[in-house]
């Protein structure tokens, strides 16, 4: 099949919207896809009917580098529109869901969120990486499942 192109996917993600909308949803939350701050704006401007949509428009993850450069990354997030932070503490559980990020990375990603008055949405498998997440204090953990231990 022939890839979509940019202008349909924009009218397949506007019919979506509308269909969201017509089934009840009022405000919804994306967690990742960059189309979402066009989307968002469409909407809230008037030009498109939808639910308010909340977007974090890229995910933050073990490539977005160290402490500082995850701090810098939130506050860039934050300047370019983002509603609230997706995080992988984790990889893809296709991948195994094995740790991805250091506790300190967690942490400063966490309280950079916060400084920056954003939720962030931790995609967390495991005991050790929910309980950093929790530790903390993340404000919601994605999937969260394999939480206890065979010992």
């Amino acid at each position: 099949t022939t890839p979509e192109t940019p202008a349909e996917s924009m009218l397949h993600v506007a019919a979506n919207a509308y269909r969201t909308l017509m089934a009840g949803f009022t405000t919804v939350q994306s967690l990742g896809s960059p189309i979402d701050l066009l989307l968002r704006d469409a909407i809230a401007r008037g030009g498109i009917p939808g639910p308010r949509v909340l977007t974090s428009l890229r995910p933050v993850t073990a490539s977005t580098g160290d402490t500082d450069a995850i701090r810098a990354e939130i506050r860039q997030l934050k300047a370019d529109g983002a509603d609230v932070i997706k995080m992988f503490a984790s990889g893809s559980i296709r991948d195994g869901g094995t740790r991805a990020l250091t506790d300190a990375q967690i942490e400063a990603a966490c309280d950079e969120a916060r400084a920056q008055g954003l939720r962030i949405a931790v995609h967390a498998y495991g005991t050790e990486v929910v309980g950093a997440a929790v530790r903390a204090g993340c404000s919601s953990i994605e999937h969260g499942n394999r939480l206890f231990s065979y010992s």
